[in-house]
């Protein structure tokens, strides 16, 4: 059973860095502390995999890919940087908890798309906010405010697949390296 496991989570995996290699082909931008990383995960999975090639890529940690929606964002998973393993007391797992998401982890990307359902998030949240009783206002607002740092800090960091095509390992070479991309 643990195996089947182990599969289906490379299979979903191998799915959503198809998926962001797609979104990133057609224009799309990434940003986020890990962007550099999901970049290379792209670059690392061949379009055509071998039954040796799956076997041995499942085991990549490089390709450790999650889509996160409830924190509507990509967590490319380092345990060494992972703040979410960093609350739990020990464990064996070598997954993220997407559950317990932080923003400030260095394992988030974003893409185009996530930034939009955010900011599509922040503009409700503002309008239902003029409409509700003062405390849940106030925690609207605060979702808000966390929503347009969020859509800030994606700006500031956002690379295009051209661009990386340009310089084709300085993003991901400079964050592996936990030095800012420039």
């Amino acid at each position: 059973m643990p195996d089947l496991l182990l599969e289906e989570d490379w299979a979903h995996r191998a799915a959503t860095i198809r998926h962001l290699d797609f979104q990133l082909s057609g224009g799309e931008g990434l940003g986020g502390p890990a962007a550099g990383r999901a970049l290379e995960a792209t670059r690392r999975l061949p379009r055509n995999l071998t039954p040796g090639d799956y076997r041995r890529l499942g085991k990549d940690k490089t390709l450790r890919v999650y889509e996160n929606p409830a924190a509507i964002a990509l967590c490319i998973f380092d345990e060494s940087k992972a703040l979410c393993r960093k609350l739990e007391e020990g464990g064996k797992d070598t997954r993220p908890d997407l559950l317990t998401c932080v923003d400030s982890c260095s394992n988030i990307a974003r893409t185009d798309d996530h930034i939009a359902s955010i900011t599509h998030q922040m503009d409700k949240l503002r309008a239902e906010a003029k409409l509700a009783p003062l405390p849940m206002a106030q925690s609207m607002l605060a979702q808000a405010d966390r929503n347009e740092r969020i859509v800030a800090s994606f700006g500031a960091s956002r690379i295009l697949l051209s661009d990386a095509r340009e310089q084709p390992s300085t993003v991901a070479h400079e964050e592996l390296q936990g030095k800012p991309s420039e």
